[in-house]
Order: C-alpha cells, then structure tokens, then sequence
C-alpha cells in the first residue's frame, strides 16, 4: 500500500508507476470513484501561495509525482533548520537549496529515497489508455476549446483499436451541458484539460455527481498527444530539464517557467525558514444573543497581509479574533480583541471551547528578510459570550469590519468563509449542545 508524504502544503503519493496503474484498475473494477492529480513545481508554488489551491489538491485520492521540482522540494525540505537566529535560518536555507540542487545533478538517485519514482503525466495518459483498452474500461476526453482532444482521440484509435472511447469533448469549462454530456454515456475515465489548477477545481466541484470512477488533469497531454505543441526530448525529460526546453520553444511561458523555477525556490526557503517557528496562540470571540442567534462580521476588503491564509476578499465573514498576548488568560484576550474590533462590552462567558484550531499562514507570500512576525501560523482557542446589550454597542467602522449580522447556526456555516468553516462547525455544535441543555 503506497503511503503519502507530506511536501510543503501538499501530500503526493509515494508510488510507482506500476503500483499506480495496478490501484487504477483496483479502484475502477469496484467502482470506487478516484480523483487523481499529477502535481509538479507550479502546483507546489500555487499551494505556497493559496489556501485554496492548498485545500483543493487535498482532496485528491491520489497524487502522483510529475516534475523534478517535487523531487527536489522533497529532499530540501526534509532536513530541518538548525539556526536559531531569523537571519541565520535564512542563510541556512538557501545554502541548504544550493547543497540539494547540486546534489541531485551529481548524485540523481538521492531524488529517490522516499518517492520511487517520477510518473510524468503526459506519459502514463497512454499506459492509463493501454490499461483500459485491456481491462474494457471506457474514457472520455475533455478539454475547452482546441481540436487537441479530437485529435487525441483518433490517435488513440490507431494506438489503441480495441480501446471504447465513450465522448469526446471540447465545450467551455463553464458549459453545464458538459456533465449531461458526461453523464449519458457514464465513462469509466475522464480526462480532463483545461489547463492546471482550473482542470482541477473543476472535477473536485464537480466529479461528484457524474456516474465516472476515476478522474484525472491531464493539462496540455492533449496537446502533444496531437502534434499542437512540441514534447521536449526523451533525454532531456530524464535529467528534469523540461523547463529549460520549454523556454527556447515556447518563450510566452516564461512567467510560468520562473514561477516552477526561481518562483519555487524562493517560496520554499520562505516556507522552510517559517516552518521552523512555533503557531501564535489566537482567541476567537463567538457571540450569541438572547434569540441564540450568532453573530458574523464581515471583513473590510484588503490585500492580504504578511501571508496570512486569511486573504480578505469581497464578502468574507468570520468571527472578531486576534493574538494572546504573553502572560494573558484566554478568557481576557477574548474580551479584549471583541472590545477592540466592534466595541462590544456587554457580554458574559457561556463556555470555552474545547476545538483547537491550528493552521499555517501562506508562507510563501510572506517577506522573509523584514517579517515581524515570526510564526509558523495560529493556533485558535475560542470563547463563546452571551450578549445582553443592544445593537447600537456594535461598532463597524471600516478599521476591522464594515458589516455585521445575525445569524442561525445554519446561516452562519454558509456564510463564513470556506476556509474558516470547519472552525465553525465544531465551535456551533459546542454551543449547540450546551443552549440545548441549558434550555
């Protein structure tokens, strides 16, 4: 049984190919539907720099290794920072990026130790083909605007002649008849490219509701598999030099090709020389009022600041929070941050909650050389008060928040935002229970 290892902000699978396909067929044969994804170095610097990203390649069941980027990132990250001062950890951590990048060029099987294998999905498309094609399993092709799938298809015909190829398509990402499209010939594999990142935002929304067993991006496959673009050469593919090929022959990804390279590299010594550091300790205020309704603030709209993964967007709502201070009780640091966001004074504890919450902040957003704040991210404990004053306490005046409301439990859980609603959930089934027995 292959087992996951933690690179960054993501997990990839340490399996090999054949271990890979052998699961495939294991999954589809008992209808066991499989999302699949094919991380490589943009992948990693998205999920360094995005929340949601990060939570999206979460879901899948299995990610397999394509890119000599999560190699590298493997090796750099698994050794631990032994400086103690900021500076020192910065310095530490890009010699110790140097040491690994002339490592694996001296010694390439030092990439190998713990994931066996780079499975480079443009390639295993085919073996997933030659897979089907043996095992009577259906496929469908799907991408967004160019022949590149049609094309595809009747190359898998020649390749492939005894392989069903259930539909294929070239409908918009946001077409909805593409799901009745999926849907009325029930493919046992889809394959989808609609470019990274996109291509798998869209099967984790969606491949929930399509009768399909296993799903998987397959990002411009489709492309080289019709002759659209040009692959780089076998041996060039083998020592990890795909992006230098790719900026002679396609000079436009240059921006794409600094953020898998110098993009990566920078955002992982960020990320390394964080990690290091403890989580802040952080109280979070609940407040319920005498119709036990909750109360949600919504955030003013501003960038996000020292990476944080809270990005404050439009319509962003959550709960007042921030730091404890040393030497401060929960239950004063909690009234203290309330006070300061909205002016709320009139309230009494009810309880404390017993969910912790610990999350990282984006590292890899973060100014590393003059960052202030040095921790790994926060760990939240929360206090629920009852409010017994009148709403003309609350203050919203565009420092902190610029609106509020209140609100059902079950209101509150499709408001707040996504990334603080697990937090939720288990804080409101606290409060919950306790109104209902103290009922």
């Amino acid at each position: 049984m292959y087992k996951p290892i933690t690179i960054g902000p993501i997990k990839i699978s340490a399996i090999s190919k054949a271990e890979f396909l052998a699961e495939v067929k294991r999954r589809v044969s008992s209808d066991e539907q499989t999302f699949v994804t094919t991380p490589y170095s943009e992948f990693l610097y998205a999920a360094l720099r995005s929340g949601e990203v990060r939570d999206l390649l979460a879901k899948a069941d299995i990610a397999i290794a394509d890119g000599i980027g999560i190699f590298w990132a493997e090796r750099f990250l698994s050794k631990p920072l032994a400086a103690k001062s900021h500076y020192g950890k910065i310095v530490e951590a890009w010699f110790g990026a140097i040491i690994t990048g002339a490592r694996i060029l001296l010694t390439p099987s030092y990439l190998y130790q713990n994931i066996p294998e780079k499975i480079v999905g443009a390639e295993v498309f085919f073996d997933l083909c030659a897979l089907a094609e043996k095992e009577n399993f259906s496929v469908f092709l799907l991408n967004d605007w160019s022949d590149s799938a049609q094309k595809t298809a009747e190359l898998l015909k020649i390749k492939y002649p005894k392989l069903k190829i259930a539909g294929v398509s070239n409908k918009k990402i946001d077409d909805q008849s593409v799901k009745v499209d999926i849907a009325e010939v029930s493919p046992d594999m889809l394959f989808v490219g609609y470019g990274n990142i996109k291509q798998e935002r869209w099967i984790a929304e969606h491949l929930k509701d399509l009768p399909v067993k296993m799903a998987m991006g397959v990002g411009g496959t489709f492309d080289y598999a019709a002759g659209n673009k040009l692959r780089p050469p076998k041996f060039v593919r083998r020592i990890g030099l795909e992006w230098l090929f790719r900026l002679f022959t396609q000079p436009r990804r240059v921006p794409r090709i600094y953020r898998a390279t110098i993009g990566l590299i920078v955002s992982l010594i960020r990320y390394k020389v964080f990690k290091s550091y403890p989580f802040r300790s952080n109280a979070v205020a609940v407040v319920v009022n005498e119709d036990n309704k909750i109360l949600l603030f919504k955030r003013i709209v501003a960038p996000p600041k020292n990476g944080q993964s809270r990005v404050f967007l439009d319509n962003y709502w959550q709960f007042p929070q921030g730091g404890i201070d040393e030497g401060e009780e929960l239950l004063s640091a909690a009234a203290r941050e309330l006070e300061e966001e909205t002016g709320i004074t009139s309230v009494k504890p009810l309880l404390t909650s017993n969910f912790l919450n610990s999350y990282e902040w984006l590292h890899g957003n973060r100014p590393v050389v003059f960052n202030q704040r040095p921790y790994n991210g926060q760990t939240q404990q929360t206090v629920l008060f009852r409010f017994f004053g009148d709403n003309s306490e609350i203050v919203v005046d565009g420092r902190e928040f610029e609106e509020y409301e209140w609100l059902s439990v079950k209101d509150v859980l499709q408001r707040i935002a996504p990334e603080r609603k697990h937090h939720a959930e288990n804080v409101l089934k606290e409060l919950s229970e306790y109104l209902k027995k103290s009922a």
